[in-house]
């Protein structure tokens, strides 16, 4: 997506928020990124006008776009395919293109264990990390590997989505109960819909349901452990119902999704809407249903290393993710944009998951929680909801 395209949609957003009233939810927006003249048209312009940076940067914003031109390079570590991070390069090189961004897949656990090592041993590593790795955040907070940057773009999003210093959220991920529609003709409404279903025809669901394994899958275990704190529902009995049709128990790595559409496997939950939406034309058969026992939100965070060569690359990238442009380019590629200004203008919003389960009090956001790196806390977590899952 070029510049012209973004930015089309951009007038497009700023025409709406301008027809809000100042006491309703849109009033105070930032100023939205539009065309200028060439600064030599008005020698009162901004020279950040050339790049359409948002009109709301400071003026000293110049500095670190002219140090990028010394680095002309950036790394960047995540678990997002290369082809999710295509458009977003695309429209980041619109405003910078004299960056060269490399992009690494590792999984979430990997993005953070690798750049340790990078850095334990001298070698060049990420300038930029995307990871929803809870331990590995509070280990790299600990050691102090999170650069200290105030992005300009922080006022405008919410607290929950800055859980540390340094620390923001790319996207606002839903964990749902996905679901093939050949097998479920009368769509599935939730997990306890789910547990209903099996106690009225145990041996049809029978070793046809999936779990993400939290002993073994980091996103699964996190997901578990907030929903446990937080859905209204007992999460315990519900596992114990849901445990009577013998499920299968997976990591992410195994082909959950895929399984589901081809209707091997008949419905899995806490699965990223991240996994699914791209594979959505692949698996036609395929449905989601958002929780009202409470959605779990993976937030996927994202932070400039100290052990950044490019900083200055980093800093224009996070703070291009984190506007409305930003946003909007990865709601088209199956992310979750979270900033409340732009949801009249992307097909997936996390205001519009909050609407459909009942309120934003509905939401449970996968993030950092401290209480998670007791090791005790942890096991008797695992030893809980594993007993559950054989009726104990």
């Amino acid at each position: 997506m070029n510049v012209k395209n973004t930015l089309s949609l951009l007038l497009t957003l700023l025409f709406i928020t301008a027809c809000v009233p100042a006491n309703q939810s849109g009033a105070g927006l930032p100023p939205t990124s539009t065309p200028a003249p060439p600064p030599t048209a008005n020698p009162t312009a901004s020279p950040l006008q050339r790049y359409y940076v948002p009109t709301y940067y400071s003026n000293f914003y110049i500095d670190i776009v002219e140090g990028s031109q010394f680095e002309n390079k950036l790394i960047i570590y995540s678990p997002l395919p290369t082809e999710q991070w295509a458009s977003i390069v695309e429209a980041f090189n619109d405003h910078y293109p004299w960056i060269v961004v490399e992009t690494s897949q590792l999984s979430d656990e990997q993005v953070i264990q690798i750049y340790q090592g990078h850095r334990n041993s001298g070698q060049p590593t990420a300038d930029l990390i995307v990871s929803s790795d809870m331990l590995g955040w509070f280990n790299m907070i600990d050691e102090g590997e999170i650069l200290t940057y105030a992005s300009p773009e922080a006022a405008f999003l919410p607290e929950w989505s800055r859980p540390a210093v340094g620390i923001y959220t790319l996207s606002s991920d839903p964990m749902v109960l996905i679901f093939n529609k050949i097998n479920f003709p009368e769509k599935l409404i939730g997990l306890q819909d789910l547990s209903d279903r099996i106690d009225a025809a145990p041996g049809y669901l029978r070793q046809r349901v999936i779990l993400l394994n939290p002993a073994s899958d980091p996103l699964a275990f996190s997901a578990n452990w907030f929903f446990s704190e937080s859905a209204n529902l007992d999460e315990w009995l519900l596992l114990s119902e849901i445990g009577s049709s013998a499920p299968l128990l997976y990591d992410r790595e195994n082909t959950t999704v895929e399984e589901i559409g081809r209707g091997t496997a008949y419905a899995a939950y806490f699965v990223p809407t991240n996994d699914i939406y791209p594979r959505l034309t692949t698996y036609p058969f395929i449905d989601i249903a958002f929780l009202p026992e409470g959605q779990p939100i993976l937030a996927r965070h994202i932070a400039i290393t100290q052990g950044a060569s490019h900083p200055n690359a980093a800093k224009l990238m996070l703070d291009f993710i984190l506007s409305q442009e930003g946003q909007m380019v990865m709601s088209f590629n199956g992310l979750t944009p979270y900033r409340s200004d732009i949801r009249q203008v992307t097909n997936y919003h996390l205001d519009n998951v909050a609407e459909s389960i009942g309120g934003p009090r509905n939401l449970i956001f996968v993030s950092l929680d401290r209480d998670m790196l007791d090791p005790v806390a942890r096991a008797d977590f695992l030893a809980r909801w594993e007993a559950a899952l054989q009726g104990q």
